[in-house]
């Protein structure tokens, strides 16, 4: 079984996510929180519900900005809205 379909299988038995929903995933751009997203964008019809992506640049590393426009870049071939938002 695929990844995808054990969170798909485990999402629909927890019932913790609702058809109709609006999810917003917290994406850092680290390969655990895009392959997040990836997962949730290809289940997503199937929950039948929204996602949306949040990314905080806490510019607290060399890659922050290398980060922030990975996931920025994403989001948008994926056509999932986002919000990034940094630290001043």
């Amino acid at each position: 079984m695929l990844l995808s379909q054990k969170i798909l299988a485990s999402l629909r038995q927890s019932k913790s996510i609702t058809k109709g929903s609006t999810v917003l995933l917290g994406v850092s751009g680290g390969v655990d929180s895009l392959v997040l997203l990836h997962i949730m964008h290809g289940i997503r019809d199937a929950l039948g519900i929204r996602i949306y992506v949040a990314h905080f640049n806490h510019r607290l590393r060399k890659t922050s900005t290398r980060d922030e426009a990975l996931v920025v870049k994403y989001a948008k071939q994926l056509n999932v809205p986002i919000i990034v938002e940094k630290r001043q």
